[in-house]
């Protein structure tokens, strides 16, 4: 994804990326900082080439936005400014290119991403693997800690700063996190929030309805009806 307030900008990246990586598709392209949030959370892209001045948000408000959510893309800013250049590496950006663009740093950013993204990759299945084969999942709950298989899971709700935890025998657990740190504590990519409210076991789920943004989820013991946020839900 492209984000810049400059139409002219995000053609140039458009045709510096086709001639250089026609693997890469650019599933969306941004000229404001609510734009780019709505089609952040639409298009969920790996990369985006994120711009810093835009309107009355920057690119790190925007950035911001999006990781409040659980929304964490890869970031290479490109600007017309170096001074930001310190807190772009804060925000663990990939790179940081000052405009005009020149092609050969550009191919050396995308690389440099391309390369993070197979090893996050490769890391990621073997977590995968390890997530799978675990059998149950400490969480700390207030007078010590509880031991639960993600199986058994079949959905989480907010509850302030702790979470409910939904079990396919239809008992109820509350455990001392918030929504976002327990998302984080289970097995990827079973597990999906759907909105401010909700996680879910998408094992459980059996059906999304879209004109009602309704996502079914079926256990033995009883059909559960969740509203989902189009923003979210994978």
């Amino acid at each position: 994804m492209i984000v810049d307030d400059e139409q002219e900008a995000i053609d140039l990246l458009q045709i510096l990326l086709k001639e250089n990586f026609p693997e890469i598709l650019v599933s969306a392209t941004a000229r404001s900082s609510t734009e780019a949030i709505e089609k952040a959370f639409r298009k969920h892209p790996d990369l985006i080439f994120l711009d810093i001045k835009i309107d009355h948000k920057n690119g790190f408000d925007i950035l911001d936005e999006l990781n409040e959510e659980n929304h964490d893309p890869h970031i290479i800013f490109i600007t017309a400014y170096n001074q930001y250049a310190i807190d772009a590496f804060k925000a663990n950006a990939i790179d940081y290119l000052l405009k005009p663009i020149e092609p050969k740093e550009l191919i050396n950013a995308v690389n440099k991403y391309l390369s993070h993204s197979e090893k996050e990759l490769h890391l990621k299945n073997v977590l995968g693997l390890i997530n799978k084969n675990k059998s149950k999942i400490r969480f700390n709950i207030t007078n010590g800690y509880i031991l639960i298989h993600p199986e058994e899971i079949v959905y989480c709700q907010s509850d302030g700063n702790y979470s409910e935890i939904y079990l396919n025998d239809n008992s109820k657990k509350v455990v001392c996190y918030n929504l976002k740190n327990l998302l984080k504590k289970l097995p990827q990519p079973t597990f999906n929030r759907i909105s401010r409210y909700n996680i879910i076991n998408k094992d459980y789920l059996t059906e999304v309805n879209r004109k009602k943004q309704i996502c079914k989820l079926n256990t033995n013991q009883k059909e559960i009806q969740l509203t989902y946020s189009s923003k979210m839900l994978k």
